[in-house]
């Protein structure tokens, strides 16, 4: 019998944009990485004392990477700090799967950049939750500090959750670079994965190939691919601003 298990993996930011919409609200000099970019940009931080760690620790709970050009996703360009200087900003994000889980279990890591400031960690999903909104509510999350040591985090998804919900009109990093959140980012984004829910089954068939038979709803695929400009402007948005 065929196997399935239904994967939350955060990355809905994936795909969940359009770069010329966006560049226009937020960034400027906005420039999408391609997959094989992401690859390099994985190898890239994959150099990092901190990302090793916390690399080590997702193999150490059995996640792999899902080999999907559309499973990693990011973007450079520059912000407006409050008082008009340009910051360089970059965020990347990977998904990852637990293959020993029974119920399916996601997971991601993020590398987000604001200036001179970084922020790298993991997130994994509970293991069995379908709906997006949960899974980041009860994600675990840890970062990587200066030192390269791992710390246990309450902070960036749960600030992205909230931020892409519409309950947040404003994020503010730590840099102090302010980003507004567009008013309609609960209702035109996270509703959007709710009428086109069919795209799942095809798009989780080429994400599946390489685990064995094992098919699974890939969200992240399917919000990208639903959710359209106004997801984007506020994936975006949210990605940079929260830490």
């Amino acid at each position: 019998m065929k196997s399935s298990f239904k994967f939350v993996g955060l990355f809905f930011v994936l795909v969940c944009f359009v770069s010329s919409v966006f560049a226009q609200k937020q960034i400027d000099n906005y420039y999408q990485f391609s997959p094989k970019e992401m690859e390099g940009m994985m190898a890239t931080f994959s150099k990092d004392a901190g990302w090793k760690n916390l690399s080590a620790t997702m193999s150490s709970r059995s996640f792999e990477r899902i080999k999907h050009e559309k499973a990693a996703w990011g973007f450079k360009g520059q912000a407006k700090t409050s008082d008009g200087k340009l910051q360089d900003v970059l965020f990347c994000a990977f998904d990852f799967y637990n293959p020993k889980s029974k119920k399916g279990q996601g997971g991601t890591m993020v590398w987000r950049k604001v200036g001179d400031e970084v922020y790298k960690a993991y997130l994994i999903y509970p293991e069995g939750v379908e709906d997006l909104d949960k899974a980041l509510e009860l994600s675990e999350e840890f970062f990587a500090d200066a030192s390269g040591k791992l710390q246990k985090a309450q902070s960036w998804g749960r600030c992205f959750r909230k931020c892409v919900r519409g309950t947040s009109r404003t994020v503010v990093d730590a840099k102090g670079i302010r980003f507004d959140v567009p008013s309609d980012c609960g209702t035109g984004c996270l509703a959007s994965i709710a009428v086109c829910g069919g795209a799942t089954a095809i798009l989780a068939v080429a994400t599946a190939a390489p685990t064995g038979g094992l098919s699974f709803p890939v969200l992240a695929i399917t919000f990208g691919v639903c959710a359209g400009v106004s997801c984007g402007v506020c994936i975006g948005i949210c990605a940079l601003g929260c830490i």
